[in-house]
């Protein structure tokens, strides 16, 4: 004969996704909150409390079940040691409530229900019948403890996570027997050095939720010297006048950070780009940050000039703990056949090939074989070398298109010739920034067709045509309409 339950209601334990806990214990008095419930094997909920105790009530309640025969049981440390109560204790319907809780203990509610059970016969007939089932639930009282103590370890070189050790430790035991630390709720203040979004560097206070292994509080190293402001956000739910401890020492880091920045003057006129809204620095020229992946770099490309001759300036905006610095340019995203500069700044470094450029700052804290590094990359692309030409012009004053301009990309030698119909040159210029206005001699150009012929050169060396493979000689007509 096989038997089996059918239940009328989820069951008590093992259902994670159960979040009301239909079987859980409550409190009334005092100034406690609830910590957490668990589902087996702990199979309990966790208070804590501060303060006083005398007026504290604890009910334990099975909102789904018919409990009955409620049995309550005391014990300090381990589950496996209670002791029956038979004092304080009040039964109303389907639960039962004690009074003269004690902290740091645990309790244990055992209880009977009635549910429907099973049965397969030898025939294979279901019987179903009503049984008395029994059932137990633990709850642990912790004492909230005020910090007293905050310490790291000044022995280790740490350069990216900093475990701050909080003492005294609050622990609780349930249905496992396991001894558990109580994670407190922390608010970590702290001086570092940082960005925040296109803005320079400096130092700021920030706030941080730590990672909260049982005493240990794990945060993002600080760049510069500091002490720290942490709040147990615990302890200001409980009201305690001890929830903000400041350590009494500054830890002295170790760690480094840098925010390069490189920056190009803006373009000339006329000067093509693909993208021109970059972000600018207070004089105005285009500037880029770096990123900490090569591939946030890459995907920032666009954000920076690619019209060549580049001559940019690289600043390392270091942390200061840094003392050794290593810029690395390369046409290739592994780094392969770069250039490597020692210097803290590099200034005035000049692209001119068509290619994407990679570039990456590495900055290292070193103390005999103690070493802490950080790494930032940066992208640019030198655009191939190209002109622009017009056909028309009118110099008519209504400032649209009232010059002769010939726009380009990456040219590093220029220079355009106008002529008039008899041959005469009305116009001679080195200057790939200005354009004809459309007089001779500073009186204003008869209209009609004029002639041109420019020779430039690329950056990249080659003698340049027009955007369609033509030689850069032809004619241009000059219209006005007034």
């Amino acid at each position: 004969m096989k038997r089996y339950f059918v239940p009328i209601f989820a069951l008590l334990f093992g259902l994670s996704s159960l979040n009301s806990f239909a079987a859980q214990f409550s409190t009334k008095g005092g100034s406690g909150i609830l910590y957490k419930n668990f589902n087996a094997p702990q199979n309990g909920d966790v208070f804590i409390f501060s303060g006083s105790m005398d007026e504290v009530e604890l009910t334990f309640s099975d909102s789904t079940k018919n409990a009955t025969s409620f049995n309550w049981f005391e014990y300090e440390s381990n589950p496996a040691d209670t002791v029956k109560l038979t004092e304080n204790i009040t039964v109303f319907n389907d639960s039962t409530t004690l009074k003269n809780i004690k902290s740091d203990h645990g309790y244990l509610v055992k209880y009977e229900y009635t549910d429907t059970v099973c049965t397969i016969n030898e025939i294979g007939e279901e019987i179903c019948e009503e049984a008395t089932l029994s059932a137990q639930r633990y709850v642990w009282i912790a004492q909230y403890k005020p910090m007293e103590t905050v310490t790291w370890n000044n022995d280790s070189v740490v350069c990216d996570k900093l475990s701050l050790y909080i003492e005294p430790a609050m622990k609780y035991t349930l249905g496992n027997a396991k001894e558990e630390s109580i994670e407190r709720d922390l608010t970590i203040e702290y001086f570092t050095f940082k960005k925040e979004e296109n803005n320079p560097p400096s130092i700021q206070k920030v706030s941080e939720k730590p990672q909260i292994a049982g005493m240990e509080a794990i945060l993002t190293v600080p760049y510069v010297d500091t002490d720290f402001t942490i709040t147990d956000d615990w302890g200001k739910k409980l009201g305690s006048d001890a929830a903000v401890f400041v350590t009494d020492s500054t830890y002295k880091t170790f760690a480094v950070v840098a925010f390069p920045a490189m920056t190009v003057n803006d373009k000339q006129p006329n000067e093509l780009d693909k993208d021109d809204s970059w972000d600018r620095d207070e004089f105005g020229n285009v500037r880029v940050y770096f990123s900490e992946e090569l591939a946030e770099a890459e995907a920032n490309i666009s954000q920076f000039r690619t019209s060549a001759p580049l001559s940019v300036d690289f600043v390392s905006n270091p942390s200061d703990k840094v003392t050794r610095y290593e810029w690395h340019i390369a046409r290739n995203p592994d780094f392969s056949g770069d250039v490597v500069f020692f210097q803290e700044d590099l200034n005035g470094f000049e692209f001119k090939e068509d290619s994407t450029h990679y570039i990456k700052l590495v900055v290292f804290n070193t103390n005999g074989t103690d070493t802490c590094e950080y790494t930032a990359y940066a992208c640019l692309n030198v655009s191939e070398s190209a002109i622009y030409i017009p056909n028309t012009f009118t110099p008519d004053g209504d400032g649209i298109n009232d010059e002769f301009r010939v726009a380009y990309r990456s040219i590093a030698s220029y220079r355009c010739r106008i002529y008039n119909q008899w041959g005469r040159m009305v116009y001679d210029s080195d200057d790939i920034t200005r354009g004809w206005d459309g007089t001779i001699g500073g009186r204003p150009a008869s209209i009609g067709v004029y002639f041109y012929v420019i020779d430039a050169v690329g950056t990249n060396g080659k003698k340049i045509k027009t955007q369609d493979n033509k030689d850069t000689k032809g004619d241009i007509n000059l219209v006005r309409s007034k």
